[in-house]
């Protein structure tokens, strides 16, 4: 797999990967593993993390059956430069994961303090933006119209112009 995530890097595509490389049973980050660190150094390529909050409460980890109701939550935060953390891929890996465990620890508070609405919320900056929304999947589309019959009304009455 690290051989095929090298050639991707050096046609400059860019990969997401799952540091932990596995879910958590509990909701907590667990370590990080080195290889995408090692990616990182070795194509000197900077690192964007993304952190995902709400996931386990739609698919628990063993769960069979996703949830269509809940919150997903995904931050982008700023991304980090090897040479940063000196071109060492444990320092990289180590900054990383604290500034991920720092963004999810804000998350869970702004979520505790919005839990009431049910309204998109949209947070931070530019350099580090998150939606969220909690409204169902099954919601988007009005229960009586098709999503194509939705489509044709919102072409006719496309709302207020600004």
């Amino acid at each position: 797999m690290m051989r095929e995530c090298q050639r991707w890097l050096s046609k400059g595509i860019s990969l997401i990967i799952f540091p932990e490389g596995t879910r958590s049973p509990d909701g907590e980050m667990l370590p990080f593993k080195d290889g995408p660190f090692h990616l990182a150094v070795k194509n000197n390529v900077p690192v964007t993390p993304l952190v995902v909050e709400g996931t386990r409460q739609m698919l628990p980890r063993r769960g069979r059956c996703l949830s269509l109701t809940g919150a997903i939550e995904i931050r982008v935060l700023p991304a980090v430069e090897p040479q940063q953390c000196g071109m060492d891929p444990k320092a990289l890996s180590t900054h990383v994961r604290s500034l991920m465990a720092g963004a999810l620890r804000q998350m869970r508070q702004e979520r505790q303090r919005h839990t009431q609405r049910e309204l998109p919320v949209l947070t931070g900056s530019l350099q580090s933006a998150s939606v969220r929304s909690q409204v169902p999947l099954k919601q988007l589309t009005p229960p009586h119209e098709s999503r194509q019959d939705h489509l044709h009304r919102e072409a006719r009455d496309p709302g207020p112009s600004s």
